[in-house]
């Protein structure tokens, strides 16, 4: 029988316990796990994260905050038992990066705003990223939700000089690509529908960036939004006596309408 460690509200005590799961009197799940096995969980714990901040639900945040810790520490771990690195060099790197990319605050670099501040940043980042192999691509990681993918893919572009310089512009841009995704949709071939669908999401995420919208913020809380509808909805069904599964589609949709109205 292994051992808890006796003060839990302590980092050390999360790396011993990490190194427990892995050892051999250890769960057989976690040391049977690898980087990429458990990859997929890191985006799934983000964005659990995310929602948590999002419905300002504290105990849930904690939880989630403790969740992606994990993530990182399971990492390290496995890392360090192959001899690689362990979680003090993770530290080490990250407040080296911390305080490089701050001299404003670590040094007598003066900055007159969040704007400097930014730029400041970005600039040593750059110089930083200098070091490091260059990729044909944007350098955007691959597994960012699309819709935030495609809002920094145009970020880059812009930086490269390749941009619409109005909103106007792109607006045009997606009554073309709306244009060609109709004559896909005739075509009647998947493929065509898919491809041309795209672009138009992709073009409309442009739009956004624009205006200086958030798409994937914006598309999370329509997102929300039709859910908590339907929850009215069936709400208002049985206030109304209706057995809301065997409601048919004019009902549903008066239904929606009602609740809409509500909203405003």
């Amino acid at each position: 029988m292994n051992t808890p460690p006796t003060e839990l509200k302590t980092f050390e005590a999360i790396v011993q316990v990490m190194k427990t799961l892995r050892s051999p009197t250890g769960c057989p799940w976690d040391q049977e796990q690898t980087h990429k096995s458990i990859a997929p969980c890191a985006l799934e714990e983000v964005c659990e994260l995310i929602e948590a901040i999002e419905t300002e639900n504290e105990e849930n945040l904690i939880e989630e905050l403790g969740d992606v810790l994990l993530q990182v520490v399971f990492h390290a771990e496995m890392a360090r038992q192959e001899k690689r690195f362990d979680i003090y060099d993770v530290i080490e790197k990250l407040n080296q990066k911390l305080i490089s990319r701050h001299p404003h605050v670590f040094s007598d670099k003066a900055v007159k705003s969040t704007e400097d501040a930014l730029k400041s940043w970005n600039d040593i980042k750059a110089k930083e990223k200098k070091t490091t192999p260059e990729t044909d691509g944007f350098g955007v990681p691959i597994h960012l939700p699309a819709l935030q993918r495609a809002d920094k893919i145009g970020k880059k572009t812009k930086k490269l000089k390749f941009d619409w310089e109005k909103v106007g512009q792109v607006m045009a841009s997606v009554e073309s690509e709306v244009q060609e995704f109709k004559e896909a949709i005739e075509s009647g071939k998947i493929e065509n529908m898919q491809d041309e669908f795209g672009d138009v999401l992709f073009t409309l995420v442009q739009v956004a960036r624009h205006l200086g919208i958030d798409s994937e913020q914006a598309l999370r809380g329509t997102n929300q939004k039709v859910e908590n509808r339907w929850i009215r909805m069936k709400q208002a069904a049985k206030k109304q006596g209706q057995d809301f599964e065997k409601l048919e589609q004019r009902d549903l949709e008066k239904l929606w309408k009602e609740v809409k109205k509500d909203e405003k």
